[in-house]
This record gives C-alpha cells, sequence and structure tokens, in this order.
C-alpha cells in the first residue's frame, strides 16, 4: 500500500526519516502541500505536488500537519468531502507495525523529542542495533555508568561524583550517544539509571544488555510517588535490580532498600555563624499547613526560622515574617538556606514512609534534625541529642535546639560512590 504524506514541513519530514530508517521509504508516494513555496519541491526523490493532482493517485493520505496548527481541520474536512482514505500518525504505526506498533511509535516521539536532541537517542538505537564497530576507539572503560537524574537539586548533591576516576557521568543525550559508543564491551560495567533516563531508554536497554553482556543494569528511585507509576513487572525484567530509598515501600513490593543518597555539594562551606535556629525549603507537597504550626510553636519560644516556600500556584499563603515565598528556587540557594541553619527541618511526605533527603544533608553538614517522620529511629546515625522526632508541634521540646549534640562522627555512608561499591559487592 502507498502513502502520500499531507504536509512537507518539519513534521513530514522526521517522520519520512524515521520511516526510511526503518525500510518502509518505498512506502511514500510523494508530498503534497498547499503552500505555495513548498510545490515543486522533490524531497528524497519524491514529489511535493498539489492535493488537487495527490487526491487523483491510488493512496492514503497520512496527515503530518500539527494538530494545533489552524489547517488541520481544515485538511481534515477537505479529505472527508472528497472521501479520500487518510490515517492519522498512530493508525499508519498499528499499520504497518502491527503488534509493535506501540514501541515503534515510542521511538518515534524519541526521534521527534524537541528538548535534548533526542536525534542522538535513535543515532544510539541504530548502533546498537547494527554492531557497527568502525574505527571507534574504546577509550572507555570505567567500571560504574552514572545516568544523572532530572532533578536539579539532586545533581547537585551527585556532582562529586564527577571527581572519581570510576565513574563516568551521562547528563545529556550528546553525552549518552558518546560515552556509549567509546565504552569497551568486553569489560564488566554497572550502568546505574535514574529518571528520566529510565523511562527515556526504555526502548533500547534490551540493546544495551546484550552489547555488554558482562554488565550489571540498575535502576535507583528517589521518588515514591513517581515509582509508583512505573511498570514494575516490566522494570525486574529490564534491570537486575532495583533500588527504592523508601525501605516500608521496597520491601512491600519485592525490590531493594537502599537509603538516600547525599555528597555534600562543592558550594557548601561551613558557616559558624548561623543565622538561624531552624531552616527549611522546598516545595510544600501538602505539608504547609504543618509548616506554619511548627513556625508558630517555634517562634512563641523564641526560636528563630527562615522557611523558604515555593509556590507552584496551588497553594494558598499564609503570611509569616520569615516565612519566604518564592517562584522558584535554585539548587545552590537551597544549599545557602541550610548553611545559614542550626537544625533542619524534615516534614514527611504524604503516603511516604521514607525520611527526605534533608535528613541525609543534616547528616552529612553536621547539623541536627528535627522531624514529624518515626523513620528517624531506624536512621544509622540516630541520636537524641541530634535528632527529635514529634507528632504535634506543640510538644516539640525547643531546648533540644539550644543544647549541644554529640557529632555524628559520619563516615560517608549515604555518598552515591559507596553505593556504587556497594552495588559492585553484591555481584
Amino acid at each position: 500500500m502507498k502513502f502520500i504524506f499531507y504536509g512537507a514541513g518539519r513534521n513530514a519530514i522526521k517522520l519520512y526519516t524515521f520511516l526510511k530508517n526503518n525500510g518502509y521509504a518505498d512506502s511514500i508516494d510523494c508530498f503534497c502541500d498547499q503552500r505555495y513555496q513548498e510545490l515543486d519541491r522533490v524531497i528524497d526523490g519524491k514529489a511535493c505536488i498539489d492535493y488537487s493532482l495527490a487526491k487523483l493517485r491510488n493512496a492514503a493520505f497520512i496527515v503530518t500537519v500539527s494538530e494545533n496548527s489552524y489547517a488541520y481541520n481544515e485538511i481534515i474536512f477537505e479529505l472527508k468531502q472528497d472521501e479520500v482514505p487518510f490515517y492519522s500518525i498512530n493508525e499508519l504505526f498499528a499499520f504497518l507495525f502491527r503488534d509493535k506498533s506501540s514501541e515503534y511509535y515510542r521511538d518515534y516521539c524519541q526521534y521527534c523529542c524537541k528538548d535534548d536532541m533526542a536525534i542522538e537517542y535513535y543515532e544510539l538505537k541504530r548502533y546498537l542495533q547494527t554492531g557497527s564497530e568502525g574505527a571507534i576507539n574504546r577509550s572507555i572503560k570505567q567500571k560504574f555508568v552514572w545516568f544523572m537524574p532530572g532533578f536539579p537539586f539532586l545533581k547537585l548533591v551527585f556532582g562529586p561524583l564527577k571527581g572519581e576516576n570510576d565513574v563516568v557521568i551521562i547528563d545529556s543525550w550528546s553525552e549518552c550517544l558518546s560515552v556509549i559508543t567509546q565504552m569497551d564491551a568486553e569489560s564488566t560495567h554497572y550502568f546505574v539509571f535514574f529518571q528520566p533516563w529510565a523511562d527515556r531508554l526504555i526502548g533500547i536497554i534490551d540493546l544495551l544488555k546484550k552489547r555488554f553482556n558482562r554488565s550489571r543494569f540498575i535502576f535507583y528511585s528517589y521518588d515514591t510517588k513517581v515509582f509508583r507509576t512505573i511498570s514494575l513487572n516490566k522494570y525486574k525484567c529490564m534491570f537486575d535490580d532495583i533500588f527504592l530509598y523508601d525501605k516500608e515501600e521496597a520491601e512491600k513490593v519485592g525490590v531493594s532498600y537502599y537509603p538516600g543518597l547525599y555528597d555534600k555539594p562543592d558550594i557548601y562551606v561551613e558557616n559558624s555563624q548561623k543565622k538561624y535556629d531552624l531552616v527549611w525549603s522546598g516545595f510544600p507537597h501538602g505539608r504547609l499547613d504543618k509548616l506554619i504550626e511548627v513556625y508558630d510553636s517555634a517562634s512563641k519560644n523564641g526560636i528563630t526560622c527562615h522557611f523558604v516556600v515555593v509556590d507552584d500556584g496551588t497553594i494558598k499563603r499564609v503570611q509569616r515574617k520569615n516565612v519566604e515565598y518564592v517562584d522558584k528556587l535554585s539548587p545552590e540557594d537551597s544549599i545557602r538556606i541550610t548553611m545559614d541553619g542550626k537544625c533542619s527541618l524534615d516534614l514527611k511526605h504524604v503516603d511516604d514512609s521514607a525520611l527526605t533527603i534533608r535528613v541525609y544533608e543534616a547528616i552529612a553538614c553536621g547539623m541536627k534534625v528535627l522531624t514529624d517522620n518515626n523513620a528517624v529511629f531506624d536512621c544509622l546515625y540516630y541520636d537524641a541529642s541530634m535528632m527529635q522526632f514529634f507528632n504535634d508541634a506543640k510538644e516539640i521540646d525547643y531546648s533540644f535546639l539550644k543544647a549541644d549534640g554529640k557529632a555524628y562522627c559520619y563516615k560517608g555512608e549515604y555518598r552515591p560512590i559507596n553505593f556504587l561499591k556497594y552495588v559492585e559487592c553484591r555481584y
């Protein structure tokens, strides 16, 4: 069966290139377009003709014009009125690829992705499928390949990994393509994925495993809410091990547990002149009422607070002297807020039993912790002089903030590099 692309712009070229790379160039008869500047063009040997001529050809139309375009509805009406067969892109994939249409459509969406140069995703997949060796220098022999998470704060606190000789960091599509095509397939590597990379590469992880068949593939989730949305059975097939920082949830769904990861970022400077007794910053995520309760209780007891709330437009602001509302908060500014405090406030997320990253940050930075999460009692570094649990803000013993505490003697267990060594020891 032959097809005519209705539209000869950028979307059409992307779709045509994708289909060509998958062996379907001969299925495309020609292009047609209403725009004067597109007519009489020749695209890869295929003519671009006027619709009045195209509808006379024995072929079905594929509408490549964006549904958001003013011309889309006009084109659909015209095709229906002329009783010309036409397909949407989804229908085209179902026709061409049958039971693999979903997989190919995901690949196509990745290929067309506007952010982060997803064309390199397709180049990577083609490289893995063909087994092309070429004259590439197999210079990358690092043991650990760390796919940096998308959350900016995690990028900052995982930043010190870049100084580790045995770790290569992937933080963009161009790095992904460059690193993997230069890796030594004969060595044992540990590929460690965070989101969004696990989803981005879901279509080619099997190809990676085939190419690097001596290696291990690990997934770590730092977000229980997002973790609950993934297809866990599919992930269990894809990865050799899955780690979740929420112990209760990990045990419930049958995956491995590893506590939160934190490495003191390079910008952190120990500040002996603390401005505030108690600090907190971040998105409220349903915790604003509790935050205000703690602020009011602490202020009545002579405790100086500085709370910075990122307002995503869904909250009703409650005004207090040292509760600051901002539209956005950089990871660097969040760290500076922490540096100004003696004690970090940790508020539990709704439906999440895990300690937040603030606890691991406090331990790494030698700060006290005030938390409403009773999981703190299971923390490796729990000490009543440095950590206090509360159910009700009115019950907090604020003398805890003024008294001297016992140093944690932190040995770096939560550093990402130690997680990697732990993973290596499991195999």
